[in-house]
């Protein structure tokens, strides 16, 4: 199941759209990992949003997902998770 990533600002108006960038479950970590507190919250069949705040803790779970598996799209949400920072500035993921 797909999940769109978007960036997006404080009053959700897009900022930008990650073109290409699908996400599946498989790429993501499973619920129950916790080596990855915020990313296995990644609801496939909804909506999750993370702030800039949160980004302290997503950038360092992505760059370890990265690493674990490597791909395109992985590397793509880690540079607009990098974007959020200082701004306001929110990643969501949209799922089905």
């Amino acid at each position: 199941m797909p999940i769109n990533v978007e960036l997006r600002h404080e009053d959700c108006e897009l900022d930008v759209v990650l073109d290409g960038v699908l996400l599946t479950e498989v790429q993501l970590p499973a619920y129950d990992d916790a080596r990855f507190p915020y990313l296995r919250l990644i609801d496939p069949y909804g909506d999750t949003v993370f702030g800039s705040y949160q980004m302290v803790a997503v950038i360092p779970e992505l760059e370890a997902l990265l690493a674990e598996r490597p791909s395109a799209e992985i590397a793509a949400v880690l540079s607009a998770a990098r974007q959020c920072v200082g701004r306001r500035l929110y990643l969501w993921f949209i799922g089905d």
